[in-house]
């Protein structure tokens, strides 16, 4: 389940769309023009997801979007260190 927080609820929402547009996008652009970059292999970039993972749910999101990497600022700021361990098990319950 996911726990934004509440008086900011209805801005993270917006931001995770933007975020995960952006994401959707870099992976395509890095996709097909990786070999134009000094030192890169197509689809060799990292993507970093970012903005709002808070949980394992919005982690998978990002990854499934094409991010190599999450960043989990935000998540650990309102829910603390167990986030992580929550967000592999999340992702491992999964495979």
């Amino acid at each position: 389940m996911k726990q934004y927080p509440k008086n900011g609820y209805e801005y993270w929402g917006k931001l995770r769309l933007y975020f995960l547009n952006y994401c959707q996008e870099a992976a395509t652009a890095c996709s097909s023009f990786g070999s134009k970059f000094q030192n890169a292999e197509v689809g060799k970039l990292p993507i970093i997801g970012v903005g709002g993972i808070m949980c394992a749910e919005d982690a998978r999101e990002k990854l499934e979007a094409g991010a190599n990497l999450v960043q989990v600022y935000t998540g650990l700021v309102y829910t603390g260190p167990g986030l992580v361990k929550n967000i592999v098990r999340g992702l491992v319950d999964d495979l």
